[in-house]
């Protein structure tokens, strides 16, 4: 799906102020902003040195305000492929978060097989570094998000740079390779976890995850849906959007919150 063919607003450049900063950014998307428009949207191109390209779309407030925004930082399942990235500018769950003053940004997988559990995850410290040095963010971490690839993403990369997050939200995800050791680096992140009753390929690691969380003393909030397969219906609705941003702006999972644990 081309990025103007989403009905969104893509001004030019999102980060008038880092002109001078490396790596570089390009804003690739055409359009001009709209006086009194909706969400707007950025299609950004990161340069880094030794690494390749990096697309990142960006929903966000039409008004920023003075004091920043937090940035949700989500990974979509699959292959996590420009099309798919860019689709989710327009699904429940970016229209919630910027509703709620969050910014929502969403990365490409920089080639064929280089999702965010693989290769890609080599762009990482270092595009937080440069959002956090180009965003206007009210906090210094990143809420981390994803579904199914985009679950174990968020994983992945959260717990091998726990410094740079906030909490982290699967909807499923499990914890690649079993690298069970890299979780107790999660003493400052908060961590919500749901999978499907019916998810025969991620219900047993999800488990194992959540078990090792609580064994090492960390308050995860874990959830099974019953009845419900790999992709958790009833959190692609307007609802489920909101029930998945709830978690996040009311500490669900926090090291400073009881552990629950429930089915539906």
């Amino acid at each position: 799906m081309a990025a103007w063919a989403l009905g969104l607003v893509f001004p030019g450049a999102f980060f008038p102020a880092a002109a001078a900063q490396q790596p570089e950014a390009q804003d690739a998307a055409p359009g001009a902003a709209q006086d009194g428009a909706g969400p707007i949207a950025h299609r950004v191109v990161f340069s880094f040195d030794g690494l390749d390209d990096l697309t990142v779309y960006i929903l966000r407030p039409a008004e920023l305000e003075p004091a920043g925004h937090k940035v949700l930082l989500y990974f979509v399942g699959g292959g996590q492929e420009d099309r798919d990235v860019a689709s989710m500018l327009t699904s429940n769950l970016a229209r919630e978060a910027v509703k709620r003053g969050f910014i929502f940004v969403s990365p490409v997988a920089p080639c064929y097989s280089c999702t965010f559990v693989a290769r890609g995850e080599d762009h990482f410290p270092a595009l937080f570094e440069t959002l956090a040095a180009r965003l206007p963010m009210s906090e210094e971490r990143f809420h981390l998000m994803g579904f199914s690839n985009g679950g174990r993403s968020s994983l992945h990369i959260g717990t091998r740079h726990p410094e740079w997050v906030a909490s982290i939200t699967t909807y499923p995800g499990y914890l690649r390779n079993g690298k069970y050791e890299l979780l107790s680096g999660l003493n400052k992140t908060c961590v919500v976890m749901y999978v499907g009753e019916k998810d025969a390929s991620f219900l047993a690691r999800h488990k194992t995850v959540v078990r090792r969380l609580k064994k090492a003393g960390h308050p995860v909030y874990a959830k099974t849906y019953r009845r419900e397969g790999h992709k958790i219906d009833p959190l692609w609705e307007q609802s489920g959007a909101e029930l998945l941003m709830d978690g996040v702006e009311n500490g669900l999972g926090c090291p400073a919150e009881e552990t629950a644990d429930a089915a539906e």
